[in-house]
């Protein structure tokens, strides 16, 4: 059995399903498509407003690219949250940062909205090729600690509440859209990520880095 891993940093939902089409070609037997909440959702969005090669993907003609919400990147200090749990993890959050991908606000709605497009395309494409196809969600650091941080007596900043709250909805959301398509299978990663996280075996690393080790 061989196993290609062809994600990329950066990439957003457009670029999955672009690269969707090329994997095919491999004839591979399984092919998993993992959304990242962190990001994904603005990424799309500035995608597929910006680029003509996606317009056909627009869901709101009434948006443009500017509507996006702002984000400070690099993350400034006032907005990481740094915190070392009884057990000795080390955790670095941005929530701020990740709360702009997750916000109630009409970039990011259609942010989520275009994801839920692309898998659909993708969902297609799989048919036709035979392959069998499983989506998965990859929630923020934030979210996966959530349980951690809500077992400590920390003093936990308002921006990182909404942020657990909005992307539960978000993922909530985006999941019956991934499980709604034809012959696909969903993967939850939320709950056992939570449940690990519990332990005291670092599920990440401990910079500003929201990708799971």
């Amino acid at each position: 059995t061989e196993v290609y891993n062809i994600s990329t940093g950066g990439w957003a939902a457009t670029q999955y399903l672009y690269m969707f089409a090329k994997a095919i070609m491999f004839k591979p037997r399984t092919v998993v498509v993992a959304y990242y909440t962190g990001n994904d959702p603005l990424e799309t969005f500035a995608m597929v407003y910006g680029n003509e090669q996606w317009q056909w993907l627009i869901p709101d003609d009434a948006l443009t690219r500017a509507d996006a919400p702002k984000v400070e990147y690099p993350v400034p200090e006032a907005q990481r949250w740094l915190v070392t749990f009884s057990d000795g993890v080390e955790a670095a959050f941005t929530p701020t940062l990740r709360l702009a991908s997750n916000s109630d606000h009409p970039a990011v709605n259609a942010g989520f909205e275009i994801m839920a497009m692309t898998a659909e395309q993708i969902g297609e494409l799989a048919a036709r090729a035979g392959t069998s196809l499983v989506f998965t969600i990859i929630p923020t650091k934030e979210l996966v600690y959530a349980r951690k941080v809500a077992a400590e007596p920390l003093v936990v900043p308002q921006d990182y509440r909404t942020l657990v709250a909005a992307e539960r909805r978000n993922i909530e959301q985006l999941a019956d859209s991934l499980r709604s398509i034809p012959g696909a299978a969903y993967v939850d990663v939320l709950a056992p990520l939570q449940t690990a996280a519990l332990d005291a075996q670092p599920l990440y690393p401990d910079t500003l880095n929201g990708h799971p080790l």
